[in-house]
């Protein structure tokens, strides 16, 4: 009689161990899966966020820099030279679902017109620039001329330096068919 009770409460020790065991696991599981579906929610609202920064690229195009809105909203917009503190030209007129081509010298020529202090900037320095917007829910982002895109702390609000925003690029914008 004595085995039976031992043998039992071996068994009973051995099941509850092996509950606790099944127990962890499923807990842990459950776990996991909770944070997979904090993950993918946390992906669909980057993306969300994104769509916008998305409608929006630039790049260089011989000795033109050509900047495309395929956005149905206005985004205030500027290419900034990356490395030269200050200095901007302010595109905050490009209408939605455009493009416009921007010849390199109408950028120097501007520049040098608007901050005539400003050292003589050349096709090498233009090799640093970026495009900055703000996306219509006020979230910044800056876009390099090799597609990649990225949050910025640019507000379209903050005190200019250096900026062109009457420029005859800038005035005569391409229409993009398919844009929404």
């Amino acid at each position: 009689m004595r085995i039976g009770r031992t043998v039992a409460a071996v068994v009973t020790v051995a099941a509850a161990f092996g509950g606790l065991v099944l127990g962890c696991r499923a807990e842990q599981r459950d776990a996991r899966a909770e944070q997979r579906e904090i993950n993918a929610e946390q992906r669909e609202e980057e993306d969300q966020e994104r769509a916008y920064a998305e409608r929006v690229d630039f790049y260089r195009s011989g000795s033109n820099v050509v900047v495309v809105s395929h956005s149905a909203r206005v985004m205030s917009m500027r290419l900034v030279l990356r490395g030269r503190v200050g200095v901007w030209w302010d595109l905050n007129s490009i209408r939605p679902c455009t493009q416009i081509t921007i010849p390199d010298a109408a950028l120097f020529q501007s520049m040098a017109l608007q901050v005539p202090g400003l050292p003589r900037l050349t096709e090498a320095d233009l090799d640093g620039l970026r495009l900055e917007f703000e996306d219509p829910g006020g979230r910044s982002w800056i876009r390099t001329s090799g597609g990649a895109v990225s949050r910025s702390e640019w507000k379209p609000d903050s005190a200019k330096v250096a900026w062109v925003d009457t420029e005859r690029w800038n005035l005569a914008p391409k229409d993009l068919p398919d844009c929404a």
